[in-house]
């Protein structure tokens, strides 16, 4: 039984380190630039300025933070390996690698200023996971997520006309996104997105471990 408990680790393991491989190798041939000390990366081929509009708003973002919160921004450099655009998925934390990843949909239809609010978050969980903070437990999550969320509002307390921004983020932890339900559909959407064969994001949704402490949403 240990032996078999044994196996499937390492097969789970193996599976992250050629994905993660694989993407690394991808990411060679896509777009990338940089934005106040924090590299950016297009998880695609520039496609009707997508990744343009990435690299220009994500700066932006970054600007906006600087501006308003200068040392948030150096926090940030510090717990941040990297900004990642993928097609599909949302916005998420990526634990073992530290990259804040976006979507396409964070990037085409947020401004500046929504972009640089969904970065405050990703790096609020940067910031968690660097202090050895494991999320687990659903309960546990949910607090993750709270205090993501409060270092949201203390952001937006700083920018000018920001009442529709606090009435939003007080509000936002009624609807749950991060159940490990909710995360797996995303890791569908993502594969999905790349216009793989079904029976590669099967295979690759069969080998993919539960959803785990790995990504904070």
């Amino acid at each position: 039984m240990e032996f078999r408990a044994f196996g499937s680790h390492v097969r789970k393991g193996a599976v992250a380190y050629i994905s993660r491989a694989v993407i690394g190798l991808v990411a060679l041939r896509c777009g990338r630039a940089s934005a106040y000390g924090i590299p950016l990366v297009s998880l695609d081929y520039a496609k009707d300025g997508v990744n343009e509009l990435f690299f220009a708003k994500v700066t932006l973002a970054l600007g906006l933070i600087d501006k308003y919160d200068h040392r948030r921004l150096s926090r940030m450099r510090r717990d941040l390996s990297a900004i990642w655009l993928v097609r599909a998925g949302g916005a998420y934390f990526e634990v073992s690698t530290r990259r804040c990843v976006l979507s396409w949909q964070n990037v085409v239809a947020d401004d500046a200023r929504s972009v640089a609010m969904t970065l405050v978050h990703e790096a609020a969980h940067a910031r968690i996971s660097g202090r050895g903070v494991v999320k687990t437990p659903r309960a546990i999550a949910a607090r993750h997520e709270a205090a993501a969320v409060r270092q949201q509002i203390a952001f937006a307390t700083l920018l000018p006309d920001n009442e529709s921004l606090l009435k939003y983020y007080s509000t936002v932890l009624q609807t749950p996104w991060w159940t490990p339900e909710q995360m797996r559909e995303r890791q569908l959407e993502q594969l999905r997105a790349y216009d793989l064969p079904d029976w590669v994001v099967r295979l690759a949704m069969r080998r993919m471990p539960s959803p785990s402490p790995r990504n904070h949403c």
